[in-house]
């Protein structure tokens, strides 16, 4: 299992040095990256692809809800937890708005905190394989119709053979929408699929 990177932003030393104690207490193989500053937090998304960003809201020349723009810009996928303060709740509520995955008030609850964060990275992941698989699809689907254009069958028949029901889902219909005329016919195992290419030509 890859290891989990966490960036912590806030202009608090004492929060900087206690959160990510929190964070590796609580959540085995995570690694913790700290910014005091916007600023520096925006060098530190630019070399790397967090899987979970919390930042201060309140810090001193670019604040939080600034950043959250940039981060949204420049990292879209990437969730983001804002660390509001005791009642502020325009301010939370101007987050979540701005694409804030949640929001945590200061004193921070340890255990809502994790598992808060728990949430979006999960969320991340999950979000992440879709957009793998979509580009993974849409690479297939090229190549499929490269080869189609090789034969040159206006009409070509493609059997596509895979044990995953979404991607014999998804991957016919991506072929349909780039070729006209293309027949897809699909099998879920290798005993399927020698059945369908003893009675099929591909």
């Amino acid at each position: 299992m890859m290891a989990l990177h966490v960036l912590v932003v806030d202009d608090d030393p004492a929060l900087l040095e206690a959160l990510p104690q929190a964070l590796r207490l609580r959540m085995s193989g995570v690694m913790v990256d700290t910014a005091d500053s916007a600023a520096a937090a925006l060098e530190r998304i630019t070399a790397r692809d967090y899987d979970a960003i919390v930042t201060d809201i309140k810090m001193p020349g670019m604040d939080g809800l600034a950043l959250l723009a940039e981060i949204r810009a420049r990292r879209p996928d990437t969730p983001t937890l804002m660390i509001t303060g005791h009642g502020e709740y325009d301010l939370a509520v101007r987050a979540l708005r701005g694409g804030a995955y949640d929001f945590i008030q200061k004193p921070i609850d340890r255990d809502r905190f994790v598992k808060s964060l728990h949430r979006a990275i999960r969320a991340h992941a999950v979000s992440r394989r879709m957009k793998d698989r979509r580009l993974a699809l849409e690479r297939c689907a090229s190549e499929l119709e490269k080869m189609a254009k090789k034969l040159g069958r206006e009409e070509a028949r493609v059997l596509i053979v895979d044990d995953d029901p979404a991607l014999l889902e998804a991957l016919p219909q991506a072929l349909r929408l780039r070729m006209s005329g293309v027949m897809v016919d699909t099998a879920d195992s290798a005993a399927a699929a020698l059945d369908r290419i003893t009675a099929q030509d591909y």
